[in-house]
């Protein structure tokens, strides 16, 4: 805070910016974001000021938080994971896809999932999975897929659109 404060009053920055921990009177802590600038002195004989803002930015620092413990697990979970946008276009997959599957995530992100389609299913197949999850937001049993080496292996797929997506309503 106080360097903050120190550059802003040097002249090195137009307004100071700083999040920071505060103590409350009842001894717990909150996450505070602090913003505000020097006001311009009308005469010489007067003080600094100093105008700005604080706010309790608690409840967004906690979301991060928990942001940052989801993706941890997300990346290390040994099951694999990928996650599609609504058009069945690949948006993340976690790293046990890519050992399983062979595919960097820089590889299959912004694809499209029947790029694992294997030749064991009719197309009509994955059209009636992809309608299925369109419609109800699941679907869940044995498909197979193909890796990138061409191999074709059994997969478990339980997918849970609906859950993901009240869960961030």
């Amino acid at each position: 805070f106080l360097s903050a404060i120190g550059r802003h009053l040097r002249g090195d920055s137009e307004f100071y910016e700083v999040e920071y921990r505060l103590r409350r009177r009842d001894g717990s802590f909150c996450w505070v974001l602090d913003r505000g600038r020097l006001l311009p002195q009308r005469t010489i004989h007067v003080d600094l000021r100093l105008a700005g803002t604080t706010k309790d930015i608690s409840a967004r620092r906690n979301a991060e938080q928990e942001l940052k413990i989801a993706a941890n697990v997300f990346d290390t979970m040994h099951e694999s994971v990928l996650i599609l946008d609504w058009q069945f276009r690949v948006v993340r997959v976690n790293r046990a896809f890519e050992t399983s599957f062979g595919y960097h995530s820089s590889m299959i992100i912004g694809a499209d999932i029947a790029l694992l389609n294997s030749t064991e299913h009719e197309q009509a197949f994955y059209q009636s999975m992809r309608q299925q999850v369109s419609l109800s937001g699941k679907f869940r049993g044995e498909v197979w897929h193909k890796r990138l080496d061409g191999q074709e292996i059994l997969t478990q797929l339980d997918q849970r659109v609906d859950q993901i997506i009240n869960g961030l309503n």
